[in-house]
């Protein structure tokens, strides 16, 4: 379940260049179920989160397509999708500005 809320938090990362990827995913409003699964998966930041592939997903104890439906809609509301390929911590800092 995405909501307005997601939506309003990709708008301020915008505003304030703040790392995206380094976001804990308890600013996300996933249910219960799925905040659990990721949880036992070790996933602390949307940066955990977006490397992860469907199958890790799903391999997960009560984690069904529910949930990777769930997961997916909240990456893509921020631009990202799951299986990102991250080789290295400083890209995901923002560039700074020219300004």
């Amino acid at each position: 379940m995405v909501n307005n809320n997601v939506l309003a938090l990709s708008e301020f990362l915008d505003q304030s260049k703040t790392p995206l990827l380094s976001l804990s995913i308890n600013t996300l409003d996933f249910s219960i179920r799925t905040s659990n699964c990721l949880r036992k998966l070790g996933v602390k930041c949307i940066g955990d989160l977006a490397i992860k592939t469907d199958t890790e997903l799903l391999k997960t104890k009560n984690f069904g397509r529910k949930c990777l439906n769930e997961v997916k809609e909240c990456l893509a509301t921020m631009g990202l999708k799951l299986g990102m390929k991250i080789p290295d911590e400083r890209q995901l800092e923002f560039p700074p500005d020219d300004n």
